[in-house]
């Protein structure tokens, strides 16, 4: 009898400690990458590439595409071409891989 006494003291004890321990944290952890280029400057691979292989292969949970502007001073190549632009392109492969909450 007393060694059930102890394990019942014990259980409730438990239950007693449990009451303080921290709840699960708020916070997640992301892991992405914030710096990548393609060839639309001085990379090796097209803006497809880079997502697919960054989501699907790397399985990171977000990636940045910061591709250089190389025109040069006052020949910004980056937004020539108005709706045709790299900058257009780049914006509109951002919205087609976006994955809210996903990726």
């Amino acid at each position: 009898m007393i060694s059930e006494d102890r394990e019942a003291v014990k259980e409730q004890l438990k239950a007693v400690r449990r009451k303080f321990d921290p709840s699960a944290p708020e916070l997640k952890i992301f892991v992405g990458e914030l710096h990548g280029h393609t060839n639309l400057s001085d990379g090796s691979v097209d803006i497809d590439y880079y997502f697919q292989n960054i989501r699907d292969r790397a399985k990171l949970d977000f990636a940045a595409l910061t591709d250089h502007d190389h025109g040069g001073v006052g020949t910004p190549t980056l937004w020539h071409g108005g709706a045709d632009s790299k900058w257009e392109l780049i914006k509109s492969k951002v919205r087609e891989y976006n994955e809210e909450g996903k990726f």
